[in-house]
């Protein structure tokens, strides 16, 4: 199949899964990957100025379908968080995986999968996951530092 492109991290996949963001790409069946497609992708964000009273809602959504779906998104997060208190890393990494399955532009939910993959020392997730929070949140200072601990530990810093 042809490569389609994922409306979060940018990056193509013919498995019809992005191999960041683990969500499914438009017009593709998921064949494999970190998640299940959502029931559809996220919109791209509008400009601030021209942002309808819907679209500001969307926005304040993070990508989820509903706000229901935003607070299980929430609820899950927090989850995931105690998970990691508990040094639980596989299990907050469940946790955070389906926390952006309902919630995919939430960028502390990346954030947070970012440090807990670099617990796994899965190095090269980490490095995914920091780079599409600070594209979310391009002032967030730790997303630019677990970035940059993912490239010292793969030699690029």
């Amino acid at each position: 199949p042809q490569a389609a492109v994922c409306p979060i991290s940018g990056k193509g996949s013919s498995t019809g899964v992005c191999p960041i963001s683990g969500q499914g790409l438009p017009g593709q069946a998921p064949l494999g990957g970190r998640g299940a497609a959502p029931a559809e992708p996220p919109a791209p964000q509008e400009e601030a100025a021209g942002q309808s009273a819907k679209a500001r809602f969307e926005d304040s959504l993070m990508g989820a379908a509903t706000q229901a779906d935003a607070e299980t998104a929430q609820e899950l997060k927090a989850q995931g968080n105690e998970k990691f208190k508990g040094k639980l890393y596989e299990e907050a990494l469940g946790f955070y995986n389906e926390a952006l399955q309902l919630q995919p532009r939430e960028p502390t939910i990346w954030l947070n999968r970012s440090i807990v993959n670099r617990h796994l020392g899965n190095w090269e997730d980490a490095q995914d996951d920091a780079e599409l929070a600070a594209g979310m949140q391009p002032d967030n200072a730790k997303a630019h530092y677990s970035m940059a601990l993912c490239l010292q530990q793969a030699g690029k810093l």
